[in-house]
């Protein structure tokens, strides 16, 4: 148990001195209503997003995430730029 905890702990010092994070939530406050996306064949509402990651090696650091509401079906694309 003691070493779950300290997994635990850990994790959040990461995520709290992570620079990329912390600039990210700087000052912003959401409170956004939720609601749901209803399509009623394949591709006809297509979710987009993108996200940042740490920087690899490889230089990958966005990943272009697309799901097709209808079947659920989702596609995350690596990125350089």
């Amino acid at each position: 148990m003691a070493s779950v905890l300290k997994k635990v702990h850990c994790i959040a010092e990461y995520c709290g001195n992570c620079e990329r994070c912390t600039l990210a939530k700087a000052g912003k406050k959401l409170h956004l209503a939720m609601s749901s996306l209803t399509a009623s064949k394949p591709l006809e509402i297509l979710a987009i997003d993108v996200t940042v990651l740490q920087k690899r090696s490889s230089g990958i650091e966005n990943v272009l995430v697309l799901t097709d509401v209808f079947t659920k079906f989702t596609q995350a694309i690596p990125r350089k730029d």
